[in-house]
């Protein structure tokens, strides 16, 4: 990953959020990964996420948007020391490359920290992208070692 926190703040385009009535995050039982403090985690980031789209969606984006990613930086860094510690106790072979998409995710997120304004929908696509590369792929794959680790 050369390009490091750039590469996923070039994915950050605006949403196109329209459906007003449902959040954009469900979460399914297919995203269970057998460790219910990870799992926990992970429902708290998509509920997060939601908040933010219902921000942008009523109009209150710019508002919340420090406050929702200093949340999201802060549960970030609880919730990444949890998951690498499941995965050390379970010598997870994909370790480093783990560490390292936790360490890009942060680096993108004190980038958009470290702006006057961060844009309300440059958090939320950073969010979404990171669910979905993140947390619905290598989590996925990698499931057996966080599940093994969290016992």
């Amino acid at each position: 990953m050369a390009d490091g926190p750039s590469r996923l703040l070039a994915r950050l385009s605006p949403a196109r959020v329209s459906e007003k009535t449902a959040p954009f995050f469900l979460w399914k039982e297919r995203f269970v990964l057998g460790a219910s403090d990870v799992d926990a985690d992970h429902r708290s980031f998509f509920e997060l996420a939601n908040r933010v789209r219902a921000a942008i969606l009523a109009g209150n984006g710019p508002a919340v948007a420090r406050l929702a990613l200093a949340r999201m930086a802060d549960h970030a860094r609880a919730h990444f020391d949890h998951e690498e510690r499941c995965l050390v106790r379970s010598a997870c072979p994909h370790l480093a490359e783990h560490l390292e998409e936790h360490r890009q995710f942060t680096l993108a997120l004190s980038q958009l920290e470290a702006e006057p304004s961060p844009s309300p929908e440059r958090i939320f696509c950073l969010t979404r992208d990171w669910i979905l590369d993140h947390i619905l792929g290598m989590d996925r794959r990698h499931q057996p070692w966080i599940a093994l680790g969290a016992r």
